[in-house]
Parts: structure tokens; C-alpha cells; sequence
């Protein structure tokens, strides 16, 4: 082909695209097309549970083009759905439900309403609600009795001899008397009457000298019968006892001898110089709060002790199950049966009947469990999520009385298994030895707990027999090594790393588990 004379009669030259098909040398081109990259590796699922993605890229440079060269055909990103776990689903609260009926039927009681932890319900080790699941407030359906009168006295003497005179008679607000928040009596509880020879010259009365009453002529002087409220020889002196404003932030009513303060909301007491702003916060958990001039006082429902009422009188899950102060999983402040201490603890209400007192709780690796022995003493993390309850805590609960251990366990592939053993307990400091007997349930015990039975209790810094806690990672009843080590390091579960994992022998030999719960209860 004569690219020459093509060029001069058609300027191929100057046309790329027709040129890289005609006379790519002549015209001096050097056309490169694009060719793609191997694709990258698949990234990371974006969700930690449910449903999400993974993506690849690869990009137009293997070779990049070049001199009007073809660009790639296709995509440069590729994505794929990855699939996790489900997600924990966090308790919420219901709504409130309607207020029940007040307490009493008249003058002041109390009434309560109730919300429940299940919209939604907690699934998969998602948390429990915060808060109060009872409501109370103060009630007063209609008074107990309002004031009546009772019949009226006998006429008195009269007054005067010659001339006007008065006499009177009386009744009082006492049939009934009226209850504290009943309505004293409408009206007056005295009254009077001329009397006396009206022929006696009369005329002391013209200058009105009673203020507040009635002026009536007596033999050479005059009587003054006084208003309610008011008495003197001229009616000029209040007997209110309001007049004085007793009700500091209320509203003062006269009463027989007495007087009622109305409060402004906010307010309570005699004089309603009492706040119930200490109340506003709900300080007691389990029990009705009372506001008081500088404080507030807890009137404790049955089972409950302590100045916010948050306190058990339970030694350990079982007294909150069986003294039926609770049902409920959760946490508890109980008192410890020897020591009188005050612990919190974590009940599970729910497993086997319930009443059991968890010491151990492992499901995400979120606590470091590779500790001193002085902490695993102690105890160490969240009572709400990974934690150690501690060896001294659990030497005594479970020193009060013929006691079982049970273990719950979750392997990668969320197969479950569990383990009883009966009479659990813990020797004295500073051994912390196990005591248990063969097991019965679905985890097996031919390679379980009961080859710990009797071992003591080390840690990387007290290990005084063997090196197991050195390389085991996490304190544990070692004997020549171990069969089971459930606080060993949190690796990836379904992963084998030998006895430095968190792992159960006789369940998945020492691939690492996924979940762990140790707890108690006296049988």
C-alpha cells in the first residue's frame, strides 16, 4: 500500500484512529491498548454481623494505554455479599402501661404502673434494659370524711337583765371531724340572739364600736358578738392562724383551733416547705421515695435493704430466687453471708431453673484475661460483660452450703455444650484449690474439669509448681498442664492455637472456643 500518496491525497497521517489501521509505521505511530490487572484480593466484610460486602479492584495498566491506544473494556471494581453472624439484639423497654388503681380509696395512697424489657427482648448476649421497671406516684381519690356539724348547745344566759342583751349558743365542726384532707365545715360555729327587756334605755351601739361583729345594747354597756375570725372587746383582733402565712410555698386554710396548708406543686409537708425535688431522679430503685426538707428517705420493697433500696437481703442468686425477691436475669447487690460484705453480682434466672451466681463470662475477647494473681483474687472487668468475679468471693458463696458448677460453652460453628459438677467448691488463701466431682452433660468429662480436682490456682506470677501458667496464658487450677483452660487468651474461634487458647479438651480438643460462662449455686 502506497502510504505516501495515501497520506498526500487523503491526510491519513492525520486521522489516528484510520491511520492505526492503514499505515501505523509510516505516519510514525507507536499504539499501545489497555490491558487490565490481576484482580486485587477480596477486602474485609464492612458489618461485624448480618449481611455486607466485599470488594476487589483491578485497574487498565498492564499496559496502561498509550498513542490513542484502547482503554480496558469492563469494570475496575468488583463486589461480592459476605455473611456474618447475627447481630446482638439490645433489650428496649415497652411502653409504660395505664396507671392501676390507687392504694386506698380515700385521702392519700399510692399508684403504680409497669413497663417490661421486651421491645425487643435481648438476644444473642445483646444487654438488658437500664432503669426502672415500676413507676409509683402519689394518689388521693376523693377525702376519707368531710367535717359535719354537730347539733347546736342550749341558748346561754342573756346577756342583760334591763335593756338589750345577747345570749348565745355553739356547735363544732366534729360530726364527723374531718379526715387530714377532707373539707372543714361551711359556716359559722357559734350564733347569737337579742334578748333581755328591750324598754331600757339603749345607746351604745350608734357609734358601731364593734369592727368586725354585731353590737348588742346591755344594762349601761353594750356587747359585741364577733364575725368568725375575729374576737376583743371590739372585734378587732383576728384569730386567724393564716394571718401569720404558716404554708411557705402553699396556700393557707382557717381551720376549727387549726389551720391547712394547701401545697404548691413541687411541695409537701405541714407547711409545705419540703421539696420533692429529691425524688425527681427516682433515687430508689426498689421502693418509694420521700422527699424531706435536705434529703429523701426509701421505703424499700420486701427483700431490698439500703438507702436507695438497691440492695438484697440475699447471700447469693439462690436467696433472690428462692425468698422470691426476683425472677429476673440481671444484676444484684447482695450481702455476703460470712464477711457481711456488699457485692454485685450477675443472676442467671434463667438456665435450669434458674438461681445461678455467674463468676465467669467470656464471648468477645474484650477483657484481657492474662492477669496477676492478685486481681484474679479480686476479680476483674464488666458485672455486664466479660468478666472474673474473684477467687475470694467465690471461695465464700460457695462455702455456705452444698454447691454445683456449671459450665456453658459455644464452639466456632455455634454448636453448644454444657457440664455440672457437683460439690463445687474453692479451698481457703492462698491455694484457692478446686474441689469438684465428675461431671454429667453434653460437653464430656473423660478430658474435662474433674482432672483440675484438687489443684491450686496459679498465674504467670504465682506459679509455684509447674510453668503451665507462663505459657497457658491466664490464671487456672494447673495441674501438669491442662485439660481445660477456659480464661486462656481469646484467639479467633475455630482457631488451634494449643493450650495458650481458651479451650475444653473433651470439646473440640484445643481448637479456641467462642464463648465461656462459669457459675454456681447451693443445691
Amino acid at each position: 500500500m502506497d502510504c505516501a500518496k495515501l497520506n498526500s491525497l487523503f491526510s491519513v497521517c492525520s486521522d489516528v484512529n484510520h491511520a492505526r489501521n492503514v499505515c501505523p509505521r509510516f505516519c510514525g505511530l507507536c499504539i499501545v491498548d489497555g490491558n487490565w490487572t490481576a484482580w486485587s484480593s477480596w477486602s474485609k466484610c464492612d458489618v461485624t454481623c448480618e449481611n455486607g460486602q466485599q470488594s476487589r479492584t483491578r485497574s487498565c495498566t498492564n499496559p496502561a494505554p498509550k498513542n490513542g491506544g484502547l482503554d480496558c473494556v469492563g469494570d475496575s471494581t468488583d463486589v461480592k455479599v459476605c455473611k456474618k453472624e447475627l447481630c446482638p439484639v439490645h433489650g428496649g423497654w415497652s411502653g409504660w402501661s395505664q396507671w392501676g388503681v390507687c392504694s386506698v380509696t380515700c385521702d392519700m395512697g399510692l399508684q403504680r404502673r409497669s413497663r417490661n424489657c421486651s421491645n425487643p427482648v435481648p438476644s444473642l448476649a445483646g444487654n438488658y434494659c437500664f432503669g426502672d421497671s415500676l413507676d409509683n406516684k402519689l394518689c388521693m381519690p376523693a377525702p376519707c370524711a368531710n367535717g359535719g356539724w354537730s347539733n347546736w348547745s342550749s341558748w346561754g344566759i342573756c346577756s342583760a337583765t334591763c335593756g338589750g342583751g345577747i345570749r348565745s349558743q355553739s356547735r363544732s365542726c366534729s360530726n364527723p371531724h374531718p379526715s387530714p384532707y377532707g373539707k372543714y365545715c361551711l359556716g359559722s360555729n357559734d350564733r347569737v340572739e337579742s334578748c333581755g327587756n328591750m324598754n331600757c334605755e339603749t345607746k351604745h351601739c350608734l357609734s358601731n364600736p364593734c369592727v368586725y361583729g354585731q353590737c348588742y345594747e346591755a344594762l349601761q354597756d353594750y356587747l359585741c358578738s364577733c364575725n368568725h375570725g375575729y374576737e376583743g372587746r371590739y372585734c378587732n383582733i383576728s384569730t386567724s392562724r393564716c394571718q401569720t402565712d404558716p404554708c411557705v410555698h402553699g396556700t393557707c386554710v382557717d381551720m376549727l383551733n387549726d389551720y391547712s396548708c394547701i401545697c404548691h406543686h413541687g411541695y409537701e409537708g405541714r407547711h409545705c416547705n419540703f421539696s420533692n425535688f429529691y425524688c425527681r431522679t427516682h433515687p430508689c430503685m426498689h421502693g418509694t421515695c420521700i422527699s424531706e426538707n435536705s434529703d429523701y428517705t426509701c421505703y424499700c420493697s420486701a427483700g431490698y435493704v439500703g438507702k436507695n433500696c438497691d440492695i438484697t437481703n440475699a447471700s447469693d442468686c439462690y436467696d433472690i430466687l428462692h425468698r422470691n425477691i426476683s425472677s429476673k436475669s440481671g444484676v444484684y447487690n447482695i450481702i455476703l453471708w460470712r464477711t457481711k460484705q456488699m457485692k454485685e453480682v450477675f443472676c442467671d434466672m434463667e438456665t435450669d431453673l434458674g438461681g445461678w451466681t455467674v463468676f465467669q463470662n467470656r464471648f468477645d475477647g474484650s477483657v484481657n484475661f492474662t492477669r496477676k494473681f492478685l486481681e484474679y483474687i479480686n476479680g476483674f472487668g464488666s458485672i455486664t460483660g466479660e468478666f472474673w468475679l474473684g477467687l475470694k468471693y467465690i471461695e465464700e458463696m460457695s462455702a455456705q452450703g452444698s454447691t454445683e458448677l456449671r459450665i456453658d460453652l459455644t464452639a466456632a460453628d455455634n454448636s453448644h455444650v454444657y457440664e455440672v459438677y457437683p460439690n463445687f467448691h474453692l479451698g481457703t488463701n492462698p491455694g484457692y484449690n478446686l474441689h469438684v466431682n465428675k461431671g454429667a452433660g453434653t460437653a464430656g468429662d473423660r478430658s474435662g474439669l474433674s482432672y483440675h480436682n484438687g489443684r491450686p490456682f496459679l498465674t504467670y506470677d504465682h506459679d509455684t509448681v509447674h510453668i503451665c501458667a507462663l505459657g497457658s496464658g491466664g490464671g487456672w487450677w494447673y495441674g501438669y498442664c491442662a485439660d481445660v483452660n477456659l480464661n486462656g487468651k481469646y484467639f479467633t474461634p475455630g482457631t488451634d492455637h494449643g493450650i495458650e487458647g481458651m479451650f475444653y479438651r473433651n470439646f473440640k480438643n484445643t481448637e479456641s472456643l467462642k464463648t465461656s460462662k462459669i457459675m454456681f449455686r447451693r443445691v
